[in-house]
């Protein structure tokens, strides 16, 4: 998995400073001296909640196989994506693909194109013979707070492209001071 952050982390000094709100008494709440114990509340809580208003966009590379994983995450948004469908024909398989996938399987990949072609098997054929080490990219969108559910679960996933995602979160300002995540 590779993830490149676009832009900014966005509004990570205007939620902490709303995480004062609950005690404050006038519309101008200050950043709370407990801002970093809240945002290492135990998830689900509601004690993490400032966190949802740390936002991050994000273009992540992935699998097949990793995106069903990552799709399970409902909070995760997908602003775009390539388009295994419509793009499959135009793409360098040979760059496309994870290094884990086998010469056999690239090259049944591309007869399969090739036979597509020539008329001699349906969309269907042709979608059924990707292997599911095919990388796509996908323009993501979601916050620290679920960042923080996601890194707890997957920090320590056998599948290697999860470390991936881990890096990218530790690299994200202020990211595990603030949600108490860390490798360790």
């Amino acid at each position: 998995m590779q993830v490149k952050l676009i832009g900014d982390v966005a509004f990570l000094e205007e939620s902490k400073q709303g995480a004062g709100m609950p005690m404050s008494v006038d519309a101008s709440p200050k950043v709370p001296k407990m801002v970093k114990k809240l945002g290492k509340a135990r998830a689900g809580s509601g004690h993490d909640c400032f966190l949802k208003g740390i936002r991050v966009m994000f273009d992540l590379t992935a699998t097949q196989f990793e995106w069903m994983q990552i799709e399970r995450y409902t909070f995760f948004d997908i602003v775009s994506s390539q388009s295994k469908m419509h793009k499959l024909l135009e793409m360098d398989i040979r760059k496309q693909i994870h290094y884990g996938v086998s010469e056999t399987a690239i090259s049944a990949l591309e007869e399969a194109i090739y036979n597509f072609n020539e008329g001699g098997i349906n969309v269907d054929e042709l979608m059924c013979n990707v292997p599911c080490g095919l990388l796509l990219t996908a323009r993501c969108s979601t916050n620290y707070m679920q960042l923080k559910v996601m890194y707890n679960q997957r920090k320590n996933h056998k599948l290697e492209g999860w470390q991936g995602f881990v890096e990218f979160c530790n690299n994200l300002p202020e990211f595990n001071e603030l949600t108490g995540c860390s490798n360790g």
